[in-house]
């Protein structure tokens, strides 16, 4: 791992997430995101780990946060959720 490497964080961060480790991927995420604030995919692929367990918990406006963060850095698939209603429940 080169240490100050956002994109290497991110990577491994997604590697994490693929081989079903959220928990690592979300402090990898997070990693990447403290050494590039501007980074729009480690924004993105957090706030879905998040939203997801926020979602699971009912807590909807949490859930958007991360959305919102992606969506502020420029991320354009968090700009298109967020002008998508959400399902009613």
């Amino acid at each position: 791992m080169v240490q100050g490497n956002a994109d290497a964080y991110f990577n491994r961060g997604w590697l994490y997430e693929y081989k079903g480790d959220p928990q690592l991927a979300e402090k990898d995420y997070s990693r990447a995101i403290e050494l590039d604030k501007k980074h729009k995919d480690a924004y993105y692929n957090r706030g879905l780990l998040r939203g997801l367990a926020f979602l699971a918990k009912g807590n909807k406006p949490k859930a958007m946060e991360g959305f919102n963060k992606a969506a502020q850095a420029g991320h354009p698939k968090a700009k298109d959720q967020l002008k998508t209603p959400a399902p009613k429940s």
